[in-house]
């Protein structure tokens, strides 16, 4: 246990994997010595995101596959990235014909390419 000087409260350092459940608020800023913040995956085949998908390492090495994105909500984010070196590219698709990858009905991503894709109501993936 630590005591805070600034707080005069005791705070418990925790190691090895811990779950939350709910809302949780920082305020200041949030540091990590090492780990993963984000969930990363990845893919050789076709793929529809959810909310499991954060960074997508997607290897086309055998062949060239579509990602979709699922109907959007507000402030998802989603960085896919190419690692294939086949020439082969992943198609981004959105969910829906309401919904555009770019502004378009898909967007493809070549070998080395990183898109990072974020959703936003008014305007759609970008």
């Amino acid at each position: 246990m630590i005591l805070s000087w600034w707080t005069r409260k005791w705070y418990k350092i925790l190691q090895g994997d811990i779950t939350f459940k709910g809302d949780i608020t920082i305020e200041g800023e949030l540091k990590t010595e090492s780990g993963q913040i984000a969930k990363t995956t990845r893919i050789t085949g076709a793929t529809t995101l959810d909310e499991t998908h954060h960074v997508v390492f997607c290897d086309t090495d055998g062949s060239a596959f579509t990602v979709t994105l699922p109907a959007g909500v507000e402030g998802t984010e989603y960085r896919i990235i190419n690692v294939g070196t086949s020439n082969n590219d992943v198609t981004i698709d959105a969910d829906g014909t309401a919904e555009t990858v770019l502004g378009a009905a898909t967007q493809d991503v070549s070998d080395g390419e990183i898109l990072d894709m974020h959703y936003n109501a008014t305007e759609g993936w970008w």
